[in-house]
């Protein structure tokens, strides 16, 4: 032990405060244009990374005292986390920093019936994950997730993938959640994965519309919704959210194909969001004023 403190003691470099100033003054007067003084801020200060379907996390503060800097992933293509992947894997980027963890959230009652671009996103936002972690877990039968967990498979194979989940998909209820399996999730890691690449314009494919102060009653309200996924003429509606007033306060509307929650919040602005593939305002706006 006192070899190996004596080696580290070793590799210290002394440095004089002036020294460490004038080291400041590079950093602070350097061209933001010079791409080799860009690499060196990183190199020097760059601590991690934190990735997110939408958005990532650069941390230059170690202590976590200053908020990380948030960059939306608007000028990759697609906006798909696959792109991202691979920038970062490029140099220097790949210098600058260490892989953490990838988690990447399924619906345990996942639809199974997607177009091919969906099936591609499925794929590539989970194909790296360390862990797949079911949400809505406590709505689904042991049944329904072996079904969506050979379903995420199946996509996979689809895009040429050849990562298989198994072991590696937490399926508790998120409330039932123990420290072990928190643990575990937060030691998940990263896995490297390759797929076929499938070039499309994301919002060419994928769509939310909104429709704000419609203040429909809520009984109505409800009945709009499942009107919604079934109708076919609106398109492949996935996904129906927003804020609702019930007269007593406010409520946060959740629904999918086969569940519809409304929560309680403190406030909020009367608004229904509509997330699908090829969506038809017209025919959507009609059952909003069928009141």
């Amino acid at each position: 032990m006192n070899a190996q403190i004596e080696n580290a003691r070793a590799e210290l470099v002394p440095i004089t405060r002036d020294n460490f100033v004038s080291l400041l003054h590079i950093y602070r007067d350097g061209d933001i244009n010079d791409s080799k003084y860009l690499a060196s801020l990183f190199e020097t200060f760059l601590v991690r990374v934190d990735l997110y379907d939408d958005h990532f996390l650069i941390w230059f503060n170690p202590l976590g005292q200053k908020p990380p800097a948030d960059i939306p992933i608007t000028s990759i293509e697609n906006g798909d986390v696959d792109e991202f992947f691979d920038i970062l894997h490029d140099e220097p980027l790949d210098k600058w920093y260490r892989m953490g963890n990838v988690i990447a959230i399924v619906d345990a009652k996942q639809e199974q019936q997607l177009s091919p671009q969906s099936a591609y996103l499925l794929a590539s936002e989970t194909a790296n994950a360390g862990m797949v972690v079911l949400s809505r877990s406590q709505l689904a039968t042991p049944a329904e997730m072996d079904s969506t967990v050979n379903y995420l498979n199946h996509a996979l194979e689809q895009n040429g993938c050849a990562r298989r989940f198994g072991a590696d998909v937490l399926r508790k209820n998120w409330e039932d959640l123990t420290p072990q399996d928190l643990a575990a999730v937060a030691a998940c890691g990263s896995k490297q994965a390759s797929y076929e690449k499938m070039h499309f314009d994301q919002h060419d494919v994928f769509s939310s519309l909104y429709f704000i102060d419609r203040h429909l009653p809520l009984p109505r309200l409800k009945e709009v919704v499942n009107e919604l996924f079934a109708d076919a003429s609106c398109g492949r509606i996935m996904r129906i959210k927003g804020f609702t007033s019930d007269g007593n306060g406010w409520l946060e509307l959740n629904a999918s194909r086969d569940a519809m929650t409304l929560k309680p919040i403190a406030k909020a602005q009367e608004v229904i969001i509509v997330i699908g593939e090829q969506l038809n305002r017209a025919a959507i706006e009609a059952h909003w004023k069928e009141v």
